[in-house]
């Protein structure tokens, strides 16, 4: 019998510390817990800042400029409009730490002492005109500047993302990309010697559901000259679509049309015997109107 009454005991004690507990329980109130998160987005458009949350160059991960063990920069989508840039030769000129080199009637970029012959897209890389192993012309790093969302540089070697790890850096352009609501944007400009350019971007949902996203953006641009015969003409068209397969899966598809053709004056006019004036007319061009 002690050995039965030792065991009720116990139940009945096991029982009588949980309903106090339960009943403590009841009578706590916890204090409110508030978690806030920070958006690790890349994409600059409709922010209103002069900087990003994150940036892919450096690492390829999505961290934000203080995290990121580099010198960096970014030129957002803001700051594009705000200052009226169209040319990435213009956008690198607002950057710290990068000098921009005229160089034979195109640009070459320069960081900490040395050339930066690779440049990006979304984190594809690609060589700028004018380095050793490519003196022509390179579609992307020509390319308008209204189809991209912002501009990451990096100064100094980038071996993390790429197997070169050039020491004067890397310039990163990132192209737009659909949104879930529905905007559009119109621009026009005119300036001296009939330059004009003319901007249009669309961009929303293709579907109720909003999973099937498009963005047309298309650009026609024309440079004047104060010299005869010298002028750029150029023409492009942007397109991107994306569609969400699943909670986890995203399928996107786009491409880019580009027509340019210009006459560049790469070399200017000669001066006269022993390095002086030739009195040559401001506009006077030695080349051929067609080359």
């Amino acid at each position: 019998m002690p050995f039965r009454f030792s065991r009720v005991a116990a139940a009945a004690a096991l029982a009588l510390g949980f309903m106090q507990a339960e009943a403590v329980a009841a009578e706590a109130q916890l204090e409110t817990v508030e978690v806030t998160g920070v958006s690790r987005s890349t994409t600059t458009e409709n922010s209103d800042s002069y900087t990003s949350s994150a940036m892919r160059t450096t690492t390829g991960l999505a961290l934000s400029q203080k995290e990121t063990p580099q010198s960096v920069s970014v030129i957002t989508k803001k700051q594009l409009d705000d200052q009226n840039i169209t040319t990435m030769e213009d956008a690198l000129r607002t950057t710290t730490g990068v000098n921009v080199l005229p160089d034979s009637g195109r640009w070459r970029y320069q960081s900490r002492g040395f050339y930066i012959d690779q440049i990006e897209e979304d984190g594809i890389a690609s060589t700028v005109p004018g380095s050793s192993t490519n003196p022509y012309n390179d579609p992307q790093s020509m390319s308008d500047l209204g189809i991209y969302d912002h501009i990451e540089v990096v100064r100094g070697p980038t071996g993390l993302t790429q197997a070169n790890g050039e020491p004067g850096g890397t310039i990163n352009a990132v192209r737009k990309r659909p949104t879930s609501d529905f905007q559009a944007q119109a621009s026009l400009s005119y300036g001296s010697w009939a330059s004009h350019r003319v901007m249009a971007d669309i961009s929303g949902p293709l579907n109720k559901a909003k999973t099937f996203r498009g963005r047309v953006v298309a650009v026609q641009n024309k440079q004047g000259s104060w010299k005869d015969d010298v002028d750029e003409h150029r023409g492009t068209l942007y397109a991107v679509f994306e569609a969400d397969l699943n909670d986890s899966t995203k399928l996107t598809l786009g491409g880019l049309y580009q027509d340019e053709s210009y006459v560049p004056d790469p070399w200017g006019v000669p001066m006269g015997p022993g390095s002086s004036d030739a009195h040559l007319p401001r506009h006077t061009f030695f080349g051929a109107s067609w080359n």
